[in-house]
């Protein structure tokens, strides 16, 4: 067995795990931060799709009451007082319909920046993640090899020792067949995870030990 510094050995392991738990914070706290920023752009996509179905029919009212002014000028059909309400009706369609031709790029713009807040705050979660399955990968290597070099060591001659060729240096083709082995045995019941459920397993650890 290899002899272990117990006490660096110890000091390693509680920087990671303090590590561990301000990362495992962080995540918590932005994961919300994404899961609202999510909802911030769902709402604004809304928001601007009433705003183009509001502008629709503004035109449409316009266009309506255009011709009835045209057509009143052209016919004498209606009575002066009548002529008047409908010119004004016409002119606050009309400016209700420019006000909101204005103000359609300010909510388009509204509506970008919210959709593009999405992948900003989903990127602090990615890279949290990977820092926390760094950690966790580095805890778990640290645990395996404080009771079991020796044996892994055995088992990394043995599959070497398969192979009459020599391998042209490759260490990774070592770590390969190595990694291999172990993970048919790992898996060999619940067949061997994809990533989806990698991320999804590593999600819930996060938010159970939070």
């Amino acid at each position: 067995m290899p002899v272990i510094d117990w006490h660096t050995h110890l000091t390693k392991e509680k920087i990671l795990m303090q590590d561990l738990k301000q990362l495992k914070d962080d995540y918590v706290i932005q994961l919300a931060e994404y899961e609202q920023a999510k909802l911030n752009s769902n709402q604004k996509q809304t928001e601007l799709q009433e705003i183009k179905q509001q502008l629709a029919e503004i035109r449409v009212t316009v266009n309506g009451l255009d011709l009835k002014v045209k057509s009143a000028k052209n016919g004498l059909n209606i009575s002066p007082l009548e002529f008047t309400a409908l010119k004004k009706e016409l002119a606050d369609k009309s400016a209700s319909l420019h006000e909101l031709v204005e103000l359609m790029p300010f909510y388009e713009n509204e509506q970008r920046e919210a959709t593009n807040k999405v992948p900003y705050y989903n990127g602090f979660i990615t890279d949290t993640s990977s820092k926390i399955a760094n950690i966790i990968v580095e805890q778990a290597i640290n645990e395996v090899l404080d009771t079991h070099t020796d044996t892994l060591k055995t088992l990394a001659h043995a599959i070497l020792s398969q192979y009459k060729v020599p391998r042209r240096g490759k260490v990774e083709d070592i770590y390969k067949l190595l990694g291999e082995k172990l993970c048919t045995q790992i898996f060999a019941v619940d067949g061997t995870p994809s990533v989806e459920n990698a991320a999804k397993t590593l999600d819930n650890f996060i938010k159970q030990a939070a």
